[in-house]
């Protein structure tokens, strides 16, 4: 079966697994196929993170359906940061740097793969002119800000998807 992987850039790749095949195995072929690292991949399918030691089968994952790739490091933060329970000066204080840099990192990496890679920024241009003035911007926090803002729009309606589950 195939099933497609979305990172969080929005590249997507289309892998051919079997319903069988575990999450950490499946880590494995995403590294080799989309250049993510293994330790650094949190994998979503209908916003759950998968078990790596569950198959896609035990999982209800079928041809065709779609798993997002994040950054783990970023995710976490970013969850921990968005908590209401957390006290805010402690995240800050343990995590702000890392999550600060993890994020520059990864928005590094998204302009570089951009501006080696002019068909995939003409796409985004016309898909998302946003993201594509971030990625173009010469001030990183312009893309590193977009990135936030995205993120945390995403955690809000995951948090209102979550809530609607409930009632």
């Amino acid at each position: 079966m195939r099933i497609a992987v979305i990172d969080p850039i929005g590249n997507i790749a289309s892998v051919e697994v079997d319903e069988g095949t575990v999450i950490e195995d499946l880590k494995a072929l995403i590294e080799v196929e989309m250049n993510i690292p293994f330790a650094d991949q949190l994998l979503l399918f209908d916003n759950k993170k998968l078990d790596d030691k569950k198959s896609l089968k035990d999982l209800g994952i079928k041809d065709g359906d779609m798993i997002r790739a994040e950054n783990k490091k970023a995710h976490d933060l970013l969850s921990a940061f968005n908590n209401p329970n957390q006290n805010p000066f402690n995240i800050f204080n343990q995590a702000g740097n890392q999550m600060n840099n993890a994020l520059k990192q990864e928005a590094l990496q998204i302009k570089k793969h951009y501006e080696t890679n002019p068909n995939d920024l003409q796409y985004i241009l016309h898909q998302n002119p946003e993201f594509a003035q971030a990625v173009l911007n010469d001030d990183i926090n312009v893309l590193i800000n977009y990135i936030k803002k995205s993120t945390e729009k995403k955690s809000r309606k995951n948090e209102r998807n979550g809530k609607n589950l409930k009632t």
